[in-house]
């Protein structure tokens, strides 16, 4: 008697763990791609107090002071005042995970639909700024000199009516290479950290 054919689908099938692993290093690695490029330390953070992690200005009689009202959809904010009490550079710092309370945002797409409509609205001298970050325009609106600084996964915002560019910027390169080293070694506050001081 001829030995009866085994079912297929009791057949040992010697490819099919391959074809598994394949299905699931795919599912594990699709979202890290389509998160990728948000790697800066800070990305995920909710609310963090921004004064604590900001480097001081470099003029003498300047303190750090967090706004008296907390800026709407942001991480942190932070000013620098002079010793009027008149406030010399605005910080705002907004995350991917802030930006995306009412669905997924990208810091990034924000930074590109931020310059499309500052080019739009004929502001003067926009231009690029390099720097330790991955894409920075400077510009000026009206009486404020403003930076825009995109570095994977934060959007920082620095604005004066008081200095120049060269040193909005000079101030803009400390502040991105303080939040990217102070974040590595400090955790992110609780949403009410900020402590409002001015």
């Amino acid at each position: 008697m001829p030995p009866r054919p085994t079912p297929w689908i009791a057949e040992r099938r010697h490819s099919a763990g391959f074809g598994l692993l394949g299905v699931g290093l795919l599912l594990l690695a699709l979202p890290l791609w389509m998160l990728g490029g948000d790697d800066h330390p800070l990305a995920g953070a909710d609310k963090i107090d921004l004064c604590a992690r900001l480097p001081a200005w470099p003029e003498a009689g300047t303190t750090l002071s967090a706004p008296l009202s907390p800026v709407v959809g942001s991480t942190g904010a932070c000013n620098v005042v002079d010793e009027q009490d008149e406030v010399v550079v605005e910080v705002v710092l907004t995350s991917t995970r802030s930006l995306s309370a009412d669905g997924a945002q990208r810091t990034s797409k924000l930074f590109d639909t931020w310059r499309k409509e500052v080019a739009a609205s004929g502001v003067i001298g926009l231009s690029d700024v390099a720097g330790d970050w991955k894409q920075a325009i400077e510009y000026r609106n009206g009486a404020s000199q403003q930076l825009l600084v995109e570095d994977d996964g934060i959007l920082l915002l620095l604005q004066s009516r008081s200095r120049d560019a060269p040193a909005l910027q000079a101030y803009g390169r400390a502040v991105a290479a303080a939040l990217r080293s102070d974040a590595v070694s400090s955790s992110v506050s609780s949403p009410a950290a900020a402590s409002p001081a001015r």
